[in-house]
């Protein structure tokens, strides 16, 4: 399962996202991975992702991170997919984190069915029937704005963007 990282406000936050990254060496974290932080320059949130594992980029060691930072190392389930599917799930646009105007998203899990003979997990089968379906109606319910800014196909993003619309709706009647 992915693996994610939050510090905020702290002096040691480098060092700390340096050795989060390490891990993608001794696991099997390496379909990606992404870095949201805040540089030392400016104090804007920036973001940085690569779909090789740190260990093989090592961009991240010259970004120039302050006191927060937001990592997330990316597992794609491997077992049941061929070589093909997990080439297609394994695009920047898969790896996370996800931002929608002023707000960041990372996710740890999965979304899956099991009200059939077998546990579905979303990675595998959403592309099938019974999820597509429920899928449609969830990309139905935001607004076109909202749906525009989705561009892979994880749950996490789409979780993420329904969130996204329901803050939206609420300051919307606030």
């Amino acid at each position: 399962m992915c693996q994610l990282l939050v510090v905020l406000d702290k002096e040691t936050a480098e060092s700390i996202m340096k050795k989060f990254l390490s891990l993608s060496i001794s696991t099997n974290l390496s379909y990606g991975h992404g870095i949201q932080y805040v540089a030392n320059t400016n104090r804007d949130w920036n973001t940085y992702k690569n779909t090789l594992p740190p260990h093989l980029d090592e961009t991240h060691v010259q970004l120039p991170i302050a006191n927060n930072v937001i990592a997330h190392l990316r597992e794609i389930y491997t077992k049941t997919l061929s070589s093909r599917e997990i080439n297609t799930e394994l695009t920047i646009h898969n790896t996370q984190p996800y931002q929608y105007n002023d707000m960041y998203f990372i996710h740890h899990g999965d979304w899956f069915r099991t009200d059939t003979n077998k546990k579905q997990i979303f990675q595998r089968y959403h592309k099938y029937s019974n999820f597509v379906e429920p899928i449609v109606s969830i990309r139905n319910m935001m607004n076109s704005q909202i749906s525009k800014n989705i561009k892979g196909t994880t749950d996490s993003e789409l979780m993420f963007h329904l969130f996204s619309k329901l803050l939206t709706f609420k300051n919307y009647y606030l």
